[in-house]
């Protein structure tokens, strides 16, 4: 399946297992991030939790100033790591620069030790990865953007069962990636 998300200029392939959640648009750091899907669902002490999300937003500018690639990914992915995970401490990461459709972009990911209450039902480690593009978008009424994929997962605690998606889901969907 290929999530198509016009506003994030992006589109991505999911793994065997993940489910498109159309109706999913967090709300983060005032972006609305859509193209959402999620993997290994499962009821527990009468709460839904997934084992792992994925989502994508654009974000613009609003000053004149461009937007820094790891700036605004560690900002999110700080911010989404307190939010989904309720990690409250994350610590900066260089990521990787490359390229996507030659586009310049940024892998990072942060690895968050979760303070779960449940730990049958709550994971107790989780990853954040981040995924920055430049859009290099900019237009007269328009400035320079950043599109963002998020994916957050489960990598310990909670059920054995659904378990989190393999390692590899995560490459395969940024492998996946194009940018519109």
């Amino acid at each position: 399946m290929v999530i198509d998300n016009p506003d994030a200029r992006l589109s991505y392939r999911l793994p065997s297992g993940w489910v498109a959640e159309p109706d999913s648009a967090p709300e983060i750091l005032g972006v609305r991030f859509t193209g959402a899907a999620a993997y290994g669902g499962y009821d527990c002490g009468g709460k839904a939790y997934s084992r792992a999300v994925v989502f994508s937003a654009a974000v613009q500018s609003r000053s004149d100033k461009r937007l820094d690639l790891r700036e605004t990914g560690h900002r999110f992915a700080a911010e989404i790591a307190a939010r989904f995970l309720a990690a409250p401490d994350t610590a900066p990461t260089d990521g990787e620069i490359t390229e996507y459709d030659g586009h310049t972009g940024l892998v990072m990911t942060l690895p968050v030790t979760i303070p779960s209450a449940d730990p049958d039902c709550e994971a107790t480690e989780g990853t954040v990865t981040v995924l920055a593009v430049d859009l290099d978008n900019a237009t007269a009424t328009t400035k320079r953007g950043i599109a963002l994929l998020v994916h957050v997962q489960d990598t310990a605690g909670g059920p054995d069962e659904p378990a989190p998606p393999p390692a590899a889901d995560v490459q395969a969907i940024i492998d996946s990636l194009a940018v519109d």
